[in-house]
């Protein structure tokens, strides 16, 4: 009872599925959907006749196997359904699919049934034992299947979001449909026999997929917005290959076996790892992937290339730059890969002139190192940003551009402009496989020059900020050696105006000679700071007493400066320090207190403690400073009330104290 009602049933069901996609579905995809459920449909009738009809069952079977042929075709071609749109390169794809199909078909109807059941086996359960032929066609049908369940299985990978929720249903449907047939098919394959008791379970099985298609075509609908990845079909293509190879060596060995040649295993472990050789080869050959691309790309996407894909692509190898040279070579890789390059090049601008040096070459190592572009050319590529092709005509090159294209052997010319001028350009060489451009590739071109010319000008600056940084480096240390020499002259200069009034006293004598020691010995330890320039110099710290060098620092100007009173409260304040900086610290603030009260007045130095601090302070009644001023100036390089003066002594105290992780702080008043 069983083995009629349910196929009926399944039928019933598949044949209600078919109308409904028919009435309610309006893509090309309803086509195939439909006629594989109403190929399943009359499978399962006239499986279910051939049960109750024994003597024409062979008949039955022979429309079986029509149906059989036409159904992985279909659901293919459904799988197809949901990528290009363009109804001629859509035509194109299906055609070697439905000749296939119509060979298949055409074999089923016209070929004895006997080469394709060769007998009754009902020892073991209702078997039909497949002939010659069968097991070849049976063996055919499960591959399709497979190819058919792995495309639909890679489209629905692709879906996103709340399509994926409206889909579900619809896949699992016609994954069921996909995963029984393969099943019953290499039943048949293992065991060269179809096996009629297994048609209920067949039934029940496509009975529950029209019920989950039927969900979801009425009540969840179909989404309009699918695509299969390039990519997940480019690696689909390697794995159809490779198990073809492997297919083909399985042929190999039973041909070999059929014809009752003897092989033995060191014959046939060569033969396996030379094809795989050949294989592999073939595999890895730059112009046969390339084929492979530009086929896929024809016949199954209506662009030419995945602008989205190739945008990250491109922004993730710039994204991963480091330096200005990676940045060159991503840019040339980029279009090599892209638009499969034989070599490429990039020529940039040499400062302001019209000449562009090579600044990155890959696939020839022999390019011209320099080329010059007359006004016309570059004229030509400001005004119209196009992608020049010398063989054109559009543009007549000057004798020496033409030189150079010819030198180079160029193909095309792509410019990168920035604000319609030529920064640089990339050079083309032929391609791997000729093909004809479109504005597509075209558009591309110019869309990856403007990314490239966009990063090649953000590290250019770069290089040239990282440049100016080091120049200011050096002009900062310079401003500090020439402040602390100025210091220095400036010691020696009061030396000399003394000398004329005191030189002849012994005790302004011994003075003089204390100082002009102490000045060459600063002198000496700063010729040996400079000799361990740019390395950064770390702070010799040692205990001391700042009232000791308030004392000294005190007692070296004051020996300069006769005219001035110099008072000093310095008490005990022991710490942590790097004596020699500290004591240029206090130097900086006594001279800038006596250029600050001239010729006369009265300057403090006192040290002490503050809690846990020790602080050092001095105090002059000089002319004092603007509120304005200190906010805005002080501390700041280069800025100075002072006719000769550089404005560094302040900046550099700031940075010593700041060093040793303490702080300066000033209160004056004009």
């Amino acid at each position: 009872m069983t083995e009629t009602v349910l196929p009926r049933l399944a039928a019933l069901l598949l044949l209600a599925l078919c109308g409904t996609v028919l009435l309610k579905e309006s893509r090309l995809g309803r086509v195939a959907l439909a006629s594989g459920l109403l190929l399943l449909a009359l499978v399962e009738l006239f499986d279910s006749q051939a049960l109750r009809d024994a003597e024409h069952l062979l008949d039955y079977k022979r429309f079986v196997l029509v149906c059989k042929s036409l159904i992985p075709i279909a659901f293919l071609l459904y799988g197809m359904s949901f990528t290009k749109r363009a109804g001629g390169s859509r035509a194109a794809a299906a055609a070697p699919l439905l000749v296939i199909a119509a060979i298949m078909c055409g074999g089923a109807l016209l070929l004895p049934i006997e080469q394709f059941y060769a007998g009754y086996d009902f020892s073991h359960g209702r078997l039909l034992v497949l002939g010659s032929i069968g097991y070849w066609f049976y063996l055919g049908l499960m591959i399709f299947c497979i190819a058919a369940l792995v495309n639909v299985e890679l489209v629905f990978g692709g879906v996103r979001g709340a399509d994926r929720g409206r889909l579900r249903y619809e896949f699992l449907g016609v994954g069921a449909i996909l995963a029984v047939m393969i099943f019953y098919f290499s039943q048949g394959l293992l065991y060269r026999a179809v096996n009629m008791d297994l048609l209920p379970a067949r039934s029940v099985v496509l009975a529950v997929a029209a019920l989950l298609i039927g969900y979801s075509r009425l009540y969840q609908g179909r989404t309009a917005s699918l695509a299969v990845s390039r990519q997940a079909l480019y690696r689909s293509v390697t794995l159809v290959a490779v198990g073809l190879y492997l297919l083909a060596l399985g042929v190999f060995g039973v041909g070999m076996k059929r014809l009752d040649l003897s092989v033995t295993p060191d014959v046939s472990v060569l033969v396996a790892v030379l094809s795989g050789l050949l294989f592999l080869a073939l595999l890895l050959s730059e112009e046969i992937r390339r084929r492979a691309k530009l086929l896929l790309a024809r016949h199954f996407y209506a662009q030419k290339h995945d602008y989205r894909e190739e945008w990250l692509g491109f922004s993730n190898a710039l994204a991963g730059c480091r330096s200005l040279g990676d940045v060159r070579t991503a840019i040339v890789d980029r279009y090599r890969q892209t638009f499969g390059l034989r070599f490429a090049a990039l020529y940039e601008r040499t400062g302001g002139s019209d000449s562009f040096a090579l600044a990155e070459a890959q696939g020839r190592t022999d390019l011209p190192a320099r080329a010059t572009f007359s006004d016309g050319l570059l004229g030509y590529f400001s005004e119209t940003a196009r992608v020049m092709n010398p063989a054109d005509g559009e543009y007549t090159p000057t004798a020496a551009e033409t030189v150079f294209m010819e030198g180079a052997e160029a193909w095309l010319l792509v410019p990168l402009m920035s604000e319609e001028r030529l920064e640089a350009f990339v050079v083309f060489g032929a391609q791997v496989v000729p093909e004809t451009l479109t504005y597509e590739d075209f558009d591309l071109m110019k869309i990856m020059g403007r990314q490239a010319v966009l990063s090649l000008k953000n590290f250019q600056l770069a290089e040239e900020l990282t440049e100016a940084r080091e120049m200011a480096a050096v002009a900062k240390v310079s401003s500090f050696v020439i402040h602390d020499l100025k210091n220095l002259a400036y010691t020696f200069s009061l030396m000399m105006e003394n000398a004329d009034e005191h030189i002849r006293e012994p005790e302004f004598q011994d003075d003089l000679v204390t100082s002009i020691h102490g000045t060459v010995a600063k002198m000496n330890a700063l010729i040996a700071k400079l000799k361990a320039f740019p390395e950064k110099r770390e702070l010799a710290v040692e205990a001391a007493d700042l009232a000791q060098i308030g004392r000294d620092s005190l007692a070296e100007v004051s020996s300069l400066k006769r005219g001035i009173a110099f008072e000093s409260y310095c008490a005990a304040a022991a710490s942590r320090m790097d004596v020699p900086e500290i004591r240029k610290v206090a130097l900086n603030l006594l001279l800038n207190a006596c250029d600050a009260v001239g010729g006369s007045g009265t300057i403090k130095m006192s040290t002490g403690r503050r809690g846990a601090e020790a602080f050092l302070r001095v105090e002059d009644n000089g002319c004092g400073m603007s509120p304005a001023f200190i906010q805005g100036h002080l501390f700041k390089p280069f800025r100075t009330t002072k006719e000769k003066g550089l404005g560094i002594g302040l900046y550099q105290c700031r940075q010593i104290v700041e060093a040793h992780e303490g702080r300066i702080e000033v209160d004056s008043r004009e």
